[in-house]
């Protein structure tokens, strides 16, 4: 009998990780599911904690490739799903309890739903919370968009709109949001069922081209709205998805201030470590010691307190990882 379910991950060296993100899927109950996780040509061990897991429970399906990338692998892995919804999960990021169950409720109660999400927490390289946003999140020009490893969409829309797209390096996941907005609704559930982690190479590794991308994704929606064709668009993003394009073009240090930040905002006394190490990555930034200082009044008062994830939500235990 196929699954309700089928979960979706791409991995690519986050060992550090992965056997919590693992594990929070497995914990996931009142819903069957098959658990498809694509190595992708990752070289740091988190090969081998699929193949230990996957000999363990045989709801994993493990397929090894050289790295292709986030997009190729999705559509490789969404490829291979049998159950009638797809879930994505990331591979350093944690499910709730009741996930799966939760989202897959809803859209067995609207037919005419062909998306579901829910709110998430952003969490720190070490589990620490840094935002407890609500769903959905919206973009400058209106359009709505949901934290990526968080989403549950009807594997028979995915399929008929033509799934991820390879043009899309980055934004692919606002460009499948707004084409399955066109051929059904979205529903979104109040409650914190996700944690998406920033750590020190998320910030900085493709936002000029996440945003460049998301404004093309937009741009082709338009497109077909109007009768036009997309196709030019297209071709546009995939220049940018092209290796060449990919470089790093923002200020060095920026994802260890951002981390700092949500700390300090949040009175956790660790925005000091990560104020610090942005500071050494760039000395010659104004704000970057500014907010350095503040950190450091802050963790010399009495009035900054530890924050951790521990507080909203328990965290299963992992191995490679184990909080």
């Amino acid at each position: 009998m196929d699954p309700e379910v089928s979960v979706v991950m791409s991995v690519y060296n986050d060992a550090r990780y992965l056997g919590e993100s693992i594990e929070s899927i497995f914990a996931q109950d009142g819903v069957s599911f098959e658990f498809i996780a694509i190595d992708d040509g990752s070289t740091d061990g988190s090969g081998q904690i699929l193949e230990r897991r996957a000999a363990e429970d045989q709801r994993l399906r493990l397929v090894r490739q050289e790295n292709q990338g986030l997009t190729r692998s999705l559509i490789n892995g969404c490829a291979l799903a049998r159950g009638r919804y797809i879930a994505r999960q990331d591979s350093d990021d944690i499910s709730f309890p009741g996930r799966l169950r939760t989202l897959t409720d809803v859209l067995d109660s609207y037919p005419g739903a062909v998306l579901a999400a829910s709110s998430c927490a952003m969490m720190g390289p070490s589990g620490e919370l840094l935002l407890q946003a609500p769903a959905p999140a919206c973009l400058a020009n209106g359009e709505i968009r949901f934290c990526h490893g968080s989403l549950m969409f009807r594997r028979d829309a995915y399929e008929r709109i033509g799934g991820y797209r390879p043009q899309f390096w980055a934004a692919q996941d606002i460009d499948l949001e707004l084409r399955l907005s066109e051929v059904g609704e979205t529903h979104v559930v109040p409650e914190l069922l996700y944690a998406y982690r920033i750590n020190e190479d998320s910030v900085s590794a493709s936002s000029p081209v996440q945003k460049r991308l998301s404004r093309l994704a937009t741009a082709a929606m338009d497109a077909r709205r109007r009768g036009l064709d997309e196709a030019p668009i297209l071709k546009e993003a995939e220049r940018l998805s092209s290796s060449g394009s990919r470089a790093k073009r923002i200020e060095p240090g920026t994802d260890n201030y951002f981390i700092g930040r949500c700390l300090y905002a949040q009175r956790d006394r660790r925005a000091l470590t990560y104020l610090w190490s942005s500071a050494e990555t760039n000395p010659f930034s104004p704000r970057v010691w500014l907010a350095l200082a503040q950190a450091f009044v802050l963790g010399k008062s009495s009035g900054g307190h530890d924050v951790n994830l521990n507080g909203i939500v328990p965290r299963q235990g992992s191995e490679n990882g184990r909080a």
